[in-house]
């Protein structure tokens, strides 16, 4: 039997006998709502259902096609070593990095490869950009109940899925990035970070432009009951050594992939995004009480098929564009690599 891809994270408490009204633990309502006392109608009991729901797992832990981080690194690097864009290589530069995407914010994926000592030396978590989690939320006004505030959410905030260079899309990008110079950020995520500039054409050559930088995080994080923490755009780490990596990292390469830069891929995600979609829609309804207006449920349907696509599409696309690096591999792949081991 085929597991299923969903589970139900949090419920709402429905309290209409004590107050008439209900609550849930995303704030449906605001306080002064509740001071309107138990003249008011107990809402109906379709109502406590909605609520909030967590995919427990990416449609690409299905694939199975992750490659090995090592020869993943050596793949890329060698190609870049191979072409024109060897340029923009600091002469000095001793670390590569590699930001793996396809694996869960929860697992360190951010690696730091040290070319005197032929090995990767260290490894961190670290974010990704927040529309490139799947998470659909739906208000009460979307779903024609004529109220305010959030009725219904579903989420997969481990898993990077969505890409973008567009400014605003609040999306992660991918391709071959160059650590550009280090910079302070102020605030709760203060101290010095690392700009990155783009060198991979129409994948990520706005990196710059929408200051996408690398920088802390240390908000308790990773912790396995607090969902993970996400960006507009840049790459967060939970680790004091920040400041050693942001300088350890200029002039240096970063490569920042996907299995989904592979077309195969890509094509093959966006087959089970149908499937996926259904699965989204048939755990949504199967949480609904049997009272549930006809219309209710049909409009949720319709808007979270709408806002599933408005996310497939443009991404599909844009892992379209070919990266530089990440092609056949050069002719002196295997010379490269034994220099890289030995």
């Amino acid at each position: 039997m085929k597991q299923k891809c969903f589970r139900v994270k949090n419920t709402c408490s429905f309290l209409a006998a004590l107050t008439g009204l209900f609550c849930c633990t995303l704030s449906f309502f605001s306080a002064s709502s509740l001071a309107q006392g138990p003249s008011n109608p107990p809402a109906p009991a379709w109502i406590q259902i909605l609520a909030e729901q967590a995919i427990a797992k990416s449609p690409l832990s299905d694939l199975n096609l992750q490659a090995p981080t090592l020869e993943t690194l050596f793949h890329a690097y060698c190609t870049l070593i191979d072409s024109k864009e060897k340029k923009l290589l600091s002469a000095q530069h001793r670390y590569i990095a590699l930001v793996d995407y396809t694996f869960s914010a929860q697992t360190k994926r951010l690696f730091l490869y040290d070319r005197y000592e032929k090995t990767i030396t260290h490894s961190f978590h670290t974010s990704h950009a927040a529309r490139s989690s799947l998470y659909i939320q739906l208000s009460f006004d979307q779903l024609g109940l004529g109220e305010t505030g959030l009725a219904y959410s579903i989420y997969n905030t481990d898993y990077a899925e969505f890409f973008s260079n567009t400014p605003g899309s609040q999306q992660s990008s991918v391709g071959l990035a160059i650590g550009d110079q280090t910079t302070y950020v102020s605030g709760d995520f203060g101290g010095t970070a690392l700009r990155l500039t783009g060198v991979d054409g129409k994948l990520n050559s706005n990196l710059k432009s929408r200051a996408v930088v690398i920088h802390r995080f240390s908000a308790g994080w990773p912790n396995a009951h607090q969902r993970v923490p996400l960006s507009e755009g840049c790459l967060m780490f939970p680790d004091p050594t920040s400041e050693w990596v942001a300088n350890a990292l200029v002039g240096s390469p970063v490569f920042l992939v996907h299995e989904r830069m592979n077309s195969k891929v890509n094509e093959d995600y966006r087959n089970k995004q149908n499937q996926t979609a259904l699965e989204i829609e048939s755990e949504f309804l199967a949480g609904l009480d049997p009272s549930t207006p006809e219309v209710v449920k049909n409009t949720g349907l319709k808007k979270i098929r709408e806002s599933y696509q408005s996310l497939i599409e443009p991404s599909y696309q844009y892992f379209h564009h070919e990266s530089k690096f990440w092609g056949k591999r050069p002719k002196n792949f295997d010379l490269c690599k034994s220099a890289l081991q030995q």
